[in-house]
């Protein structure tokens, strides 16, 4: 039996979400239904819920109506909340009338005013066994089309939103609303009857049976959910129906629905996508140019402050973006949080916004709101927010979210940062993000800093804080970030390039997820950080019992199981998104194959040190987003029907309905599109080069701006005489 429930997933544990509200139903036959298990949502929006007409109806009446048995009446059984209370729907015949029980007919839909509800509907799936118990939730909000929220007294069309959540997040209130889907002949042919806006067709998802491909055969990396650790599973094969794992099993299995493309993957380990938590992602064409820079040569020269505001193009940050998210597709990321400050004006946000969406990652695309001396002030800024949120939402788009980067909690105004917090909240953002240094880098957007405002931000927010680099945390930091469950990102190769450094980290692990910072500098892949990390973590703490002790140590320190752990499930859990960061059923098809024979993996035993100690970008042949592959046979596939704004012609890009521009296969037009990507990529970089090259060195001479003094650290010599090969 599927139920469809909306409600507050704070009221975990089971039996208080279930009881008394999900009523038990005739199982469904699948096959009418979904074909398998999987997932749908649907719209709920004013046009389908009537105006309350009695205010006045007590809460007992619901009451009694909830204790007497449900039956079969219609082919649609919806209770929704309104007024504060509840009141049963019967959709009656094609649904263009409807009836409230035991109260009689109350005429057409057309009739029935508008009414906006107080509260953000939220859809969950559950799957129950032959026992009646349920084995899954989920959260289908990520995928429906803008839901209607307020925050006050009077909700209004403006405040329409969307955002994609995990498995479970906190509900503004804690009414519910089910929908129990009753069998009733072919329940698409129904659906497709309903004049309202709860049909897949309004979803944009055909009334056919739901696309299936089986991953056949290979080596698994799930979860154990008790011991928090990698599950490995070989000669499994994993099921992906639509954007979600619809199951694993082994491979002797037949559980197989019809018409489920089959691809064999014996000798490949799948991985879940990796997530990266700290990412700048338009300054893709400096790549090369910076490679011996350090953070105060960055700040003057590539950062947000720069020279960058008044030469990067629109076309630059489309450029710039889609190339550099390619990069992270090719390496098996397939989530990152950016922290978007390349938000120079209306132009380039727009353009670094639609690269993003484009290049088909997933993306928690977090908007830089910043003091700009450019005239493009903190309110235009806010403004534009609310202009690319509503793109998004007439998109129809899920794997791209919003967020906010914000670094003035340390240098605002009260006035400003209140005015960015109290937008944030109103703005259901899916995550904010803040650089915080500390020590002589002065940047202290700190968790004891933003524990400080009144209300504390740490623990009176509905989103996800994540803080970067945290350099020089201090441990009443650490304590905070376990105390409110917000996160840490640790870029360990920025932070030994620029000299951020990182002495502190490794006490937070546990509260850390690992990010790349600026990939102009070095590479884009989550492996090679957490390889990096592991390492030096091994170093650091095997020369405390060495050198500080004297001693021999007994253990490694550090295991590949917490390093793979740090760049999957720690993201995931950064951004509160229990369906990413794991190869579970019921969670999004984020998935990288590997090649288990190439030269460098051959011989595998551990499929987790296989990836973090072994493997390069080379061996991951594939790469599945939300469902849809971006890396397939070793080849980058394009997002389908995606235009390129700035192809100079149209053989140069898709042309939007699925094939390429001349008619042929879907392998054609990605072909196309990759081609221009890669054409007007190859442009910009050539022109901001051009630019930077001719640009003067800052000198880092004196007081830095941070109002500490510049010291030398010591010019390492590699060439015997009087070079030092520098």
């Amino acid at each position: 039996m599927y139920v469809l429930m909306n409600g507050s997933p704070s009221r975990a544990p089971w039996g208080n979400l279930m009881q008394p509200y999900a009523w038990k139903m005739p199982a469904l036959d699948k096959r009418e239904f979904l074909e398998l298990e999987t997932f749908v949502s649907w719209t709920l929006e004013g046009e389908f819920m009537g105006r309350c007409t009695e205010c006045d109806w007590k809460s007992q009446i619901f009451d009694k109506q909830k204790k007497e048995e449900k039956k079969a009446v219609g082919d649609l059984l919806v209770t929704i909340s309104h007024c504060g209370f509840s009141r049963g729907w019967i959709l009656e015949g094609d649904g263009s009338e409807i009836k409230q029980p035991d109260r009689g007919k109350i005429g057409s839909m057309r009739n029935i005013t508008p009414c906006y509800f107080d509260l953000a509907p939220r859809l969950f799936l559950f799957r129950f066994d032959s026992a009646g118990t349920p084995i899954h939730i989920w959260d289908l909000c990520g995928d429906m089309l803008p839901l209607i929220r307020s925050t006050g007294d009077i909700p209004t069309r403006d405040r329409a939103y969307k955002k994609p959540t995990g498995m479970f997040f906190d509900s503004p209130s804690p009414d519910r609303f089910f929908i129990l889907i009753q069998k009733s002949g072919n329940v698409f042919e129904k659906m497709r009857r309903l004049p309202l806006s709860i049909t897949l067709a309004s979803l944009g998802i055909p009334l056919t049976n739901a696309a299936s491909t089986l991953l056949q055969g290979g080596t698994i990396i799930s979860f154990d959910e008790a011991s928090q650790t990698p599950l490995i599973l070989r000669n499994h094969s994993l099921l992906v129906t639509d954007d979600r794992i619809a199951s694993i099993f082994p491979s002797s299995s037949s559980r197989v629905p019809p018409q489920t493309t089959t691809i064999d993957v014996t000798g490949k380990i799948l991985s879940p996508g990796f997530i990266d938590t700290h990412r700048h992602g338009w300054q893709t064409a400096f790549r090369t140019i910076a490679s011996n820079t350090t953070l105060s040569e960055y700040a003057e020269r590539y950062g947000e402050f720069s020279q960058a505001q008044q030469l990067f193009t629109p076309s630059d940050m489309y450029f710039g973006q889609f190339a550099g998210m390619l990069e992270s597709l090719n390496a098996g990321v397939t989530s990152i949080v950016d922290h978007a400050h390349g938000t120079f004006s209306r132009e380039t946000a727009g353009a670094y916004f639609n690269g993003t969406v484009d290049s088909g990652a997933r993306v928690f695309w977090c908007y830089g709101i910043h003091d700009l001396q450019n005239g493009f002030s903190v309110n235009d800024q806010i403004d534009d927010f609310k202009q690319l949120k509503n793109q998004l939402v007439s998109r129809g788009e899920t794997v791209t979210t919003l967020g906010i980067a914000y670094d003035g909690f340390s240098s605002s105004s009260l006035d400003e940062i209140q005015t960015v917090m109290e937008f944030a909240r109103e703005s259901n953002i899916s995550v904010l993000t803040t650089h915080y240094l500390g020590g002589p880098w002065i940047s202290a957007n700190s968790p004891t800093l933003l524990n400080s405002f009144q209300p504390s931000f740490l623990n009176n927010t509905p989103f996800p804080i994540i803080f970067s680099h945290g350099s020089f945390m201090t441990a009443q930091d650490a304590i905070l970030l376990r105390q409110t469950n917000q996160y840490l990102s640790t870029t360990p190769e920025s932070e030994m390039h620029y000299g951020h450094t990182h002495p502190h980290s490794f006490l937070i692990q546990d509260q850390a997820s690992l990010g790349i910072d600026t990939h102009f500098t070095y590479s884009a892949d989550m492996v090679t950080q957490a390889r990096l990390w592991l390492q030096s973590t091994r170093l650091f703490l095997f020369s405390q019992v060495l050198v500080q002790d004297w001693e021999i140590p007994q253990i490694n320190p550090m295991s590949v199981n917490q390093a793979f752990h740090l760049i999957t499930r720690s993201g995931a859990l950064a951004l509160r998104r229990n369906d990413l960061g794991v190869l579970v059923e019921g969670a999004k098809a984020d998935i990288v194959l590997f090649d288990g024979d190439s030269p460098n993996m051959l011989g595998w035993e551990d499929p987790v040190a296989a990836i973090i100690l072994h493997s390069n970008v080379g061996d991951v042949t594939d790469v599945m987003v939300d469902g849809e592959w971006r890396k397939r046979e070793g080849e980058l596939v394009a997002k389908e029907g995606v235009i390129i704004p700035f192809a100079t012609t149209s053989s140069d890009q898709g042309d939007g309905d699925g094939d390429d521009a001349d008619g042929d296969d879907d392998d054609a037009e990605s072909e196309n599109i990759m081609r221009a990507v890669r054409s007007g990529f190859l442009d910009s970089a050539r022109r901001i080069q051009g630019l930077w090259a001719q640009m003067a060195i800052p000198d880092l001479m004196g007081i830095a701006p941070f109002g500490v003094p510049f010291g030398m650290p010591r010019r390492e010599d590699v060439v015997r005489g009087d070079q030092d090969g520098y």
